[in-house]
Order: structure tokens, then C-alpha cells, then sequence
């Protein structure tokens, strides 16, 4: 490759990595190659040969793109629940309370209620 494509080449592979979230040594596990190569790809030191690229492009393709925190959620009650039980600030009754509330503001509201789930005051 030539020193211009292989600056665009280097700016493909990072702007491919860093939406997929992959570490270095991620792409290289998943494309058979070594993390070294990797490096010096993303580092200009060197260029690719066909086979290389193609081993990145298969490894990228089977790696998902991270939508990221923006993304919409698919199951956002679902989303909660799994940050309340991962959040290890909280001790096991208070997930357990923060979960139980949770699931009961979301029931339905009752018919002519204009607010769902109203929870008493502690």
C-alpha cells in the first residue's frame, strides 16, 4: 500500500475498532492474528497484505457495532434491574427493595388513574 492509502487504512481499522469496542488484543484473538501486527498496523510501521486485511475484515464483521449509551434500549425495565443488581454500592436487601419498587411503578395504572403505580411515602 501506499503511504496515503495506508494512513486511510490505519484510520478504517481504528474508526472500526473503537465502534466495536475491541482492544487490540481482541481483533487480533478473533482475526488470528498477532496483537503485535495489529500495533504496528495502527501505528503506520506497517502495511497490510491482502490476506491481513481480510482476516481483519472477517474478525470486524463477526463483531458486533456498539451502539453505545445513546443507543435505545431494548428492554429498558430489563436494562434497570440488571444495573441495580451489578451496582456494588448497594448491599442485597437494598437491590431487592429498589427492584420490588421498580416493578411496581410500572404496573399498569388503574383505569381513570392518571399516574401508575403510585407508591405510600415510607
Amino acid at each position: 500500500m501506499t503511504g496515503g492509502r495506508t494512513h486511510l487504512f490505519r484510520e478504517w481499522l481504528a474508526t472500526e475498532m473503537r465502534s466495536r469496542r475491541l482492544s487490540q488484543e481482541q481483533l487480533a484473538r478473533r482475526g488470528n492474528i498477532h496483537r503485535s501486527t495489529i500495533s504496528r498496523l495502527l501505528s503506520g510501521d506497517r502495511s497490510p497484505n491482502l490476506d491481513t486485511v481480510a482476516q481483519l475484515i472477517d474478525a470486524l464483521v463477526r463483531s458486533p457495532i456498539d451502539p453505545g449509551p445513546l443507543a435505545v434500549a431494548s428492554d429498558p425495565a430489563a436494562d434497570v434491574e440488571r444495573s441495580i443488581q451489578a451496582d456494588p454500592a448497594l448491599s442485597e436487601a437494598s437491590r431487592v427493595l429498589l427492584i420490588h419498587l421498580h416493578r411496581r411503578m410500572r404496573r399498569p395504572m388503574a383505569s381513570g388513574s392518571r399516574v401508575g403505580g403510585v407508591i405510600e411515602p415510607l
